[in-house]
């Protein structure tokens, strides 16, 4: 442990079926890989067999593994989960040089995606973090990031301001490292050092959502950036197993992009209520009129009757709101 150069950080809720493949895969490429590691779990209170299996894990498997649970009244959001393995993994490994956050659907197939990021790193000292091209298991490929998002596209609504931030342009060398604003954290690279300057996640403000893009935002504003490392070998696929929170999808985008921009553009962000409420009626009336199929079209205009209502309160809903209707994940 305490020659550790790498600390793999994983956030872990109710997810074993995924979790089994995804750090079968890690361990058998860190092995290959050489870097000196450990692993550290936090779980945010797991009933469906985690906490045991890991405990059998933490006996069998030939990297340490450390398993954190959350103390009475302890925060279990992700960012948080996050955030206080990075602290435990700079309290334990002095050696420590990354950090490297992975989630229980990622899989690492090689080592060599790693050990390229690494190298990467290494001799950029711009650079304060490396992702990868993620695929799915069929190959089909998965998000890796985006643009920073502006109150123009927010304006626009959800789905237009993700057809709209994708990505960006592709590079010109398809094999070739390429620098993009934001960079998801499943999986992510860090620098250790980077990872303490910026104070980690804003886990107050970003529990969940959004805390990659304020992440990103605040390492652009100490003159770091993020960079993606193209490969075949790092998987992002949930398999349809949805969390916790797929329920209120549209709630949360939403409450947690508005966060973000009251957090770096506060006055614009206060100015632009008046169009955001314009902007869910008109997709209330639209949704109205065009979906189909009696029970989607009432949680559809439920939800962005919700969403109207709650702007003047920052997207801010009591839970009664929540229960009936449902909120709708579109």
């Amino acid at each position: 442990m305490e020659n550790a150069e790498l600390a793999v950080i994983i956030n872990s809720f109710n997810r074993l079926a995924l979790f089994r493949q995804s750090l079968s895969t890690l361990v058998s490429s860190l092995n290959r890989s050489g870097v000196p590691t450990a692993i550290i779990v936090f779980d945010a209170g797991s009933n469906d067999g985690t906490v045991e299996w890991l405990r059998q894990e933490q006996q069998r498997q030939p990297i340490p593994i450390i398993l954190l649970l959350p103390e009475p009244g302890e925060p279990t959001s992700f960012s948080h989960g996050v955030n206080r393995g990075a602290s435990h993994a700079v309290a334990v490994c002095p050696r420590l040089r990354h950090l490297f956050l992975y989630e229980t659907d990622n899989c690492l197939m090689s080592a060599q995606p790693l050990l390229a990021a690494r190298e990467l790193l290494k001799r950029s000292p711009h650079l304060a973090a490396c992702g990868f091209t993620v695929r799915k298991h069929d190959g089909s490929a998965a998000g890796v990031g985006d643009q920073f998002p502006t109150l123009k596209t927010f304006l626009l609504g959800q789905q237009v301001s993700f057809l709209l931030q994708r990505e960006g342009t592709p590079p010109a060398d398809p094999t070739a490292p390429f620098v993009l604003p934001v960079v998801y954290t499943s999986p992510l690279l860090i620098k250790a050092d980077a990872w303490q300057r910026v104070g980690g996640f804003d886990e107050a403000t970003f529990p969940f959502s959004e805390c990659d893009v304020d992440l990103a935002y605040r390492l652009r504003q100490l003159g770091l950036q993020m960079a993606v490392l193209p490969t075949r070998d790092v998987i992002h696929d949930n398999q349809q197993q949805k969390s916790e929170w797929s329920a209120t999808r549209s709630l949360k985008f939403y409450q947690a992009r508005y966060r973000f921009f009251l957090k770096h553009r506060p006055l614009a962000a206060r100015l632009s209520k008046p169009l955001l409420i314009l902007m869910h009626l008109v997709e209330l009336l639209l949704l109205a009129i065009l979906v189909l199929g009696r029970k989607r079209k009432r949680q559809a205009v439920a939800t962005r009757w919700l969403l109207a209502k709650s702007v003047l309160n920052n997207y801010e809903v009591r839970g009664e709101e929540l229960g009936h209707p449902q909120i709708s994940a579109d």
